[in-house]
């Protein structure tokens, strides 16, 4: 995949393979890395984790009462 791939594109060619990793390449065809699913879940988990938060933090019971 190239470098600026959206990670969905980059994880419908990894199903696709099925690959557990891609190589990731720049405009001039230079590999600079290999995407792994495992960097792809550490992601997903994160940006969840994320998510768990905003939540919590907007969850009405965490609302200042008037």
């Amino acid at each position: 995949v190239w470098e600026d791939t959206p990670i969905e594109d980059a994880l419908a060619t990894m199903r696709r393979g099925p690959f557990r990793r891609v190589l990731v390449v720049d405009s001039d065809d230079r590999l600079v890395g290999i995407l792994s699913l495992d960097d792809v879940l550490a992601l997903l988990g994160e940006e969840f984790g994320e998510i768990r938060r905003l939540i919590t933090r907007e969850a009405p019971g965490s609302l200042a009462t008037a």
